[in-house]
């Protein structure tokens, strides 16, 4: 297996920067996530990487190997796509063998074959139709495809954004196994967060073609570097605030939420105006007012799981949904959701560049 080394990638279509100069370092063995909002630069670093793009500047090394300019097929890497690129007729042996040399003896294929098959689970497929399987089959079938041929690096592009959540999330069990077990240096794209956190090692987090921050997906929870990446990690409330009044020892923040008061170093220097942002399940529910906290009305509860989610409306008319044990405050009542520490995080308005 080899790791990644990316040295000032670029990427131009025209006019338009794909992809600013970048660089990135995975290794060996590590399951790395390209993470991202539509036009953020995810799949078009993905594609460079496996050869479909060539960069505008920079290089792609593999281990202590040049690739920039190889093709994809003298990479030796596996890909699976988000819409599969099966062969609708043919079976899911034949969809799998095909990407075997030809050379290879029938014998040491049908064993190659059906070895894979055993490991995704599809040994009871073999002979199948690919338009009788499911999405989670179909899947299935990429990913044997991409690793028969023992590839030293695997890519994904939005692998599982095509199934449901149940399937979703025993795929992804499935193929953490698999990529565990043989050691793939992996790297996929996703814009799912959930994707990110259960499957990968160490995240890097893009928006309009800048990677904002690399990190293993706590830090990027708890220590996130920039107010796009402390949103886009997790559901919150974002209140765009400004200073309203200030002691020796705490600052009023005003905004769409009325008054919060907050301890002095919770404040970033050199604070007037910025954005608080309040990582949802961090925030706790509490009849009484506490500072810092902010005012909620109790719409609803709905069953879910084993607990309730706690449908609130916030004075912005915004309704967000909490989870929790119990019921503890009635419908329609007023109630205060508490900024606890370490759950919110608060970032000054940054002056325009020049």
């Amino acid at each position: 297996m080899v790791s990644i080394s990316i040295k000032g990638i670029s990427k131009k279509y025209g006019d338009r920067t794909a992809i600013f100069p970048a660089d990135l370092e995975i290794n060996d063995q590590e399951i790395f996530c390209i993470i991202g909002p539509s036009g953020s630069g995810k799949t078009s670093l993905l594609r460079i990487i496996a050869g479909l793009e060539i960069p505008t500047t920079g290089s792609v090394h593999f281990g202590d190997r040049n690739v920039t300019g190889l093709k994809p097929n003298r990479r030796n890497i596996g890909m699976v796509f988000q819409d599969y690129a099966l062969w609708p007729h043919l079976d899911v042996y034949h969809n799998v063998s095909m990407v075997l040399e030809s050379r290879l003896e029938r014998e040491a294929e049908e064993k190659k074959v059906q070895d894979i098959l055993k490991r995704v689970g599809l040994s009871h497929k073999s002979n199948s139709r690919i338009s009788e399987l499911s999405g989670g089959e179909m899947q299935r079938v990429a990913l044997a495809r991409a690793l028969i041929k023992e590839p030293d690096i695997l890519l994904m592009d939005e692998p599982l954004s095509n199934l449901d959540a149940k399937i979703k999330q025993l795929l992804m069990v499935e193929m953490l196994r698999i990529i565990k077990e043989r050691n793939i240096t992996t790297v996929f794209v996703t814009h799912a967060q959930e994707e990110a956190y259960e499957m990968a090692d160490r995240i890097a987090v893009m928006d309009n073609g800048r990677i904002e921050q690399v990190g293993e997906p706590e830090e990027l929870y708890r220590n996130p570097a920039s107010l796009f990446v402390a949103d886009f990690m997790a559901d919150n409330v974002t209140i765009p605030v400004s200073v309203s009044g200030k002691s020796r020892e705490t600052v009023v923040l005003n905004g769409e939420m009325g008054n919060m008061e907050f301890p002095l170093e919770k404040i970033p220097p050199g604070f007037v105006n910025g954005t608080i942002v309040a990582r949802i399940d961090a925030l706790k529910v509490e009849k009484m007012h506490v500072e810092p906290s902010f005012p909620v009305t109790v719409l609803d509860y709905k069953f879910k799981a084993g607990r309730y989610a706690m449908l609130l409306k916030l004075k912005n008319d915004q309704v967000i949904s909490k989870n929790l044990e119990k019921k503890p405050i009635k419908r329609r009542e007023e109630a205060f959701l508490v900024l606890n520490d370490g759950g919110y995080f608060i970032f000054r308005d940054e002056p325009p560049a020049t």
